[in-house]
């Protein structure tokens, strides 16, 4: 039997140990998502791998260190960590034809403490069906992990 390999991912990371996740895919199976260094600070791919449409979201202030999904099976949302503490949301709107993104979220970090290795984490609760009380959904809830601090944020309380 014959194996066959293909490159989704063509980015060449500095070899060393990270922290957070690099690359994400959603609970879908299907989209995907990476981060990069770029001039002016990170950006995130977020590519379809079924259809091969892709986005970029650029123009972030520092380098990416944790990207993951929401455990969402109806909407896709990413959140970015970069090397400063802020937290980025983007809402993925993903159609047969593109890919594109919304921010929902954009959490600056004013802290004067030197760099820590930053996690963002969703909660990874999946309703089920008969649970309708969408104002307070665990899926929308993430924690940001930062040394030995724990900031937990929920997206529709803080967008509200």
């Amino acid at each position: 039997s014959k194996v066959k390999l293909s490159d989704r991912i063509d980015y060449n990371w500095e070899f060393r140990y990270y922290y957070g996740h690099l690359v994400a895919a959603h609970i879908n199976g299907k989209v995907i998502a990476f981060g990069m260094k770029g001039k002016d600070g990170g950006m995130v791919r977020v590519t379809n791998q079924e259809t091969n449409n892709r986005t970029l979201i650029k123009n972030l202030k520092e380098d990416i260190k944790d990207v993951s999904f929401a455990y969402s099976r109806e909407d896709i949302v990413l959140g970015c960590v970069d090397s400063e503490g802020n937290i980025l949301i983007y809402q993925i709107d993903d159609t047969p034809h593109s890919i594109s993104y919304t921010l929902l979220l954009h959490i600056y970090h004013h802290g004067n403490k030197p760099k820590t290795n930053f996690r963002l984490i969703w909660c990874p609760y999946l309703p089920s069906f008969d649970d309708d009380d969408a104002s307070d959904d665990p899926a929308e809830m993430f924690v940001v992990l930062s040394g030995n601090r724990a900031e937990v944020f929920n997206v529709s309380l803080v967008t509200s």
